[in-house]
């Protein structure tokens, strides 16, 4: 539990560090910016997270784990030795009630103490189970724009080397990181010839027609890093020949890390006159 605790204590930590980035991009922003929206809808994104995790964090401490569960069972052990010492005789009955009733009440109020602290140790087990079989890691990657954003805005028909970001904001290290990006058939993607220092020239190919995992059909970008240490980022390029019609078009990616497994992202490119 402690290793699982230390992994929501740092998630939880580094949601909140990226909530105040957005927090203060989205500030300085003007309204007809388009990563309005995806800017409001990762905070929004980011506070469920730091609310679960806050949850799990809680879960797993001594108090929920072991106090409240104690607590409830000992205080319905104790109203039912009550209840059972007013049926013989020992105590009396409540004011206004006769013996039975005082009984029943008492066990109902048992009954209700004994189910709190099964639901209190129930969700600790739960708990306890999913850090049991938890990806060991606490390697984080998010995919973004070169600026930062999940949105950029582009001009239509414009041809140019996009830049994209994997960045690690765990405290581990990832490992045979892999990252794939499906772009639909209006744009038209192939291999940066040249690209700025250090960044990555994505590997382009299509992919299956029947694919049941993927996207069939689509042209992909795909990388390959052995590794990308914590708060440390790659650089990704990609020729991008942006579509002809003005929209909104959504781009899935996935990201895989050998401990963390799979992930599903997403960035959006907003096409211009």
């Amino acid at each position: 539990m402690g290793r699982e605790r230390r992994r929501a204590i740092a998630e939880r930590e580094r949601r909140v560090e990226e909530l105040e980035k957005k927090v203060v991009e989205l500030g300085s922003r003007l309204k007809t910016d388009p990563g309005l929206v995806a800017l409001e809808n990762e905070i929004n994104g980011y506070k469920k997270d730091v609310k679960k995790i806050r949850g799990r964090v809680d879960s797993l401490s001594v108090y929920y784990a072991c106090f409240l569960p104690f607590f409830c069972f000992a205080l319905s052990l104790v109203v039912a030795a009550w209840g059972f010492l007013v049926f013989n005789g020992s105590l009396p009955q409540l004011s206004g009630l006769t013996v039975s009733l005082t009984y029943l009440y008492l066990a109902v109020f048992s009954i209700l103490w004994s189910i709190l602290g099964t639901l209190f140790l129930s969700n600790t087990l739960v708990q306890v189970n999913r850090a049991a079989t938890k990806p060991q890691t606490l390697s984080a990657l998010r995919l973004s724009f070169a600026s930062g954003s999940t949105t950029e805005k582009f001009p239509t028909h414009q041809n140019k080397v996009v830049y994209f970001v994997l960045n690690n904001f765990g405290k581990e290290m990832g490992e045979n990181v892999r990252a794939d990006i499906y772009f639909p058939d209006n744009f038209g993607v192939s291999e940066a010839s040249s690209t700025a220092s250090n960044a990555l020239a994505a590997i382009i190919h299509r992919q299956p027609t029947h694919s049941v995992i993927t996207y069939p059909n689509r042209l992909t970008a795909s990388v390959k890093i052995d590794d990308i240490h914590e708060d440390m980022a790659a650089s990704i390029a990609v020729d991008l020949t942006m579509p002809s019609s003005v929209g909104t078009y959504k781009v899935p990616a996935h990201i895989w890390e050998r401990r963390l497994g799979k992930s599903v992202q997403e960035l959006t490119f907003e096409i211009t006159p």
